[in-house]
């Protein structure tokens, strides 16, 4: 259940905070600070894990959780280049770092673990992969 939440705090909370709307209590959410403006059903809820001002991503997409870490593909608008792939540590809900690993890709969308823990990405021209512990060697597949 943890991932769903924080999946929805990321697609939610960057809606949110784009629009400059959102609001956190005191009150935390797995250790991130919650959103009580969401409704949520009864034993769920939702903390603010990353926004618009705090990581300079566009248009967050999809998301992917691998061993306390998460993937974020970020579209970019519909202009071209302006897409991104972020990692987040969130193995510290007091001290989050956001890392863009990609920048300047096309219309970014998607993202999928293997089974040997390397990430595939797509983007309008292109299908990526990428070894989460070395992406400077990432290759087109297709």
């Amino acid at each position: 259940m943890t991932q769903l939440i924080l999946m929805l705090t990321l697609t939610f909370g960057w809606a949110m905070a784009h629009a400059g709307e959102y609001q956190t209590n005191q009150q935390t959410c797995h250790g991130f600070p919650r959103v009580p403006s969401l409704a949520t059903p009864k034993g769920v809820c939702i903390g603010l894990v990353a926004d618009q001002a705090r990581v300079g991503w566009n248009f967050p997409r999809k998301i992917l959780f691998d061993r306390g870490l998460a993937y974020i593909a970020a579209f970019g608008g519909w202009e071209k280049n302006r897409g991104q792939i972020w990692r987040l540590d969130l193995r510290d809900a007091n001290n989050i770092s956001a890392e863009k690993i990609f920048g300047g890709t096309d219309r970014t969308h998607g993202l999928r673990l293997d089974v040997d823990g390397k990430i595939y990405y797509a983007d309008a021209t292109a299908i990526y992969r990428f070894d989460p512990q070395n992406p400077a060697d990432r290759e087109v597949v297709i």
